[in-house]
């Protein structure tokens, strides 16, 4: 039989503290921190528990609850969706699934009015058209007038310059455009000697008894224009003849052709490039539709090919420069680059359309007034 009584007297002393079973509880040995302290025993638990917090000393404070934790304030925008843009402001009119309106009448006149559908899919701009590049009458790497370079890097300048203005004009524009004919006398005629690239409508309609027709709002006469819209402006802006009050969404309700049309193409003899209206809805081009797809066209800014090519000479560049200039009310503006509507110079007024070449429509603009 084995004597225990040799036993160092450390291991026989009783323990006040002791607990049964073979792992007695740590001392917490080694720490700055004293035994932490003992709440009441469970019920249902023979053995009391540590508690959870650590002792609040110097070293160690106790973390305190924020005075503003909980559910962040509520965002006037909404919740993010699944591409990261951020939901419009609640507005009664978009809770009731109308259309909202600007708050107020002082809004920006070259901001568009929220009932003018933004483009495909809710991004703001037509697809693959719209960038955030800044594009100048005279890019910084062409030679300018003003230009304070060396006259060898003057001479690369001018040959660069001569490379470029012998360039075709990009492919968006219309293959039938001429510049020349379009700021020249021959501008009201010269564009319907030319063939237009498609139609879109089919002669086969055209030449039937239920040929489309336009809704008077639309339907051009000289003398007395059903519409007047400054196209460097905000649509909101925009006035119908037969109209004595500001439009509303339900104005813009209304098809544009009689019978609707799924689609509609767009020409100006001042403007190189098609507009094409498409429908949102099953039925046809609504006026929403069409005046929508005009001027989000108008507000496209251009690219270098656009204004350095063998369609444009240096006189037509000065013109459009002057027309951007007198466009932008200020620096931030002007620093936005030219844009599509300055093509159209001086006659910058939209007063309807008129029945074009191929099926297409013709849009009819005349001069600001100043």
């Amino acid at each position: 039989m084995i004597d225990y009584n040799d036993m160092p007297p450390l291991v026989d002393a009783p323990r006040s503290d002791s607990e049964p079973g073979a792992s007695p509880r740590p001392t917490f040995t080694g720490t700055p921190y004293t035994q932490p302290s003992v709440v009441p025993p469970m019920p249902g638990t023979p053995w009391p528990m540590p508690n959870a917090d650590p002792p609040a000393t110097p070293q160690w404070a106790a973390q305190q609850t924020p005075a503003n934790m909980g559910w962040p304030p509520a965002s006037p925008w909404g919740l993010q969706t699944t591409n990261g843009m951020l939901n419009a402001p609640w507005s009664p009119a978009a809770q009731s699934g109308g259309d909202s309106w600007p708050s107020s009448p002082d809004t920006d006149a070259r901001q568009a009015p929220s009932y003018f559908t933004l483009g495909r899919g809710g991004n703001g701009w037509p697809s693959g058209q719209m960038t955030m590049r800044s594009v100048t009458p005279f890019s910084a790497g062409t030679f300018s007038p003003g230009s304070s370079n060396t006259a060898v890097s003057r001479s690369r300048s001018v040959r660069s310059m001569s490379g470029e203005l012998s360039k075709r004009p990009p492919r968006e524009w219309r293959a039938d455009f001429s510049m020349s004919k379009s700021v020249g006398l021959g501008a009201s005629i010269g564009s319907f000697f030319t063939k237009a690239r498609s139609a879109s409508i089919p002669s086969s309609i055209l030449d039937s008894p239920r040929a489309p027709k336009l809704h008077p709002y639309l339907r051009y006469t000289a003398s007395n224009p059903p519409i007047t819209f400054d196209l460097r402006l905000n649509p909101s802006t925009l006035r119908f003849r037969d109209l004595d009050r500001p439009i509303n969404p339900w104005d813009l309700t209304r098809f544009a052709c009689e019978p609707p049309l799924p689609q509609m193409r767009l020409y100006h003899a001042n403007y190189p490039w098609y507009i094409d209206a498409e429908s949102s809805n099953p039925a046809g081009v609504t006026l929403n539709d069409l005046i929508n797809a005009i001027w989000l066209s108008m507000m496209t800014p251009i690219s270098h090919e656009d204004y350095y090519n063998n369609e444009m000479n240096q006189d037509t560049r000065d013109r459009i420069a002057s027309a951007w200039q007198t466009r932008c009310p200020d620096k931030e503006e002007l620093e936005k680059g030219v844009r599509r509507v300055d093509f159209l110079m001086d006659r910058v007024v939209f007063e309807g359309l008129a029945k074009g070449r191929g099926g297409m429509w013709e849009l009819k603009t005349k001069v600001r007034k100043p």
